[in-house]
């Protein structure tokens, strides 16, 4: 799994939720950045990624063509349309940054259960 964030000033409340996402037994990766973001994607493939902080609508386009793993995006004070635009561009799920970590943990349980086009069951 990958954690990605463009904000340094999420430091304690993103190492709280790679700790909790590690206590439930997920291997986390963190990289910072979009560009860390996606030459991690290249080099690995996460079965589910998570973005904290703000991206651009061409950004979660790109993001979508490089990787088929499901995308929770945790935005902070996400307008009705930059939710809009996330899903619509291929992000799985969007939230505000500000939720829980139980709430995270049960969005990634839910996602990683949906499985992803490039791992689908036949």
């Amino acid at each position: 799994m990958m954690v990605n964030t463009d904000d340094v000033g999420l430091g304690a409340g993103l190492s709280h939720l790679a700790g909790a996402l590690a206590e439930e037994g997920y291997q986390i990766g963190v990289v910072r950045g979009l560009s860390g973001a996606l030459d991690s994607l290249r080099e690995e493939h996460p079965s589910l990624v998570i973005l904290c902080g703000s991206v651009g609508p061409h950004d979660w386009l790109v993001l979508r063509q490089v990787t088929t793993a499901p995308i929770l995006a945790l935005l902070p004070q996400p307008t009705e349309m930059e939710i809009l635009t996330a899903l619509d561009a291929g992000v799985d799920d969007c939230q505000m940054a500000s939720i829980g970590v139980p709430e995270i943990l049960s969005r990634v349980r839910a996602l990683l259960r949906r499985g992803t086009p490039g791992h689908l069951k036949r």
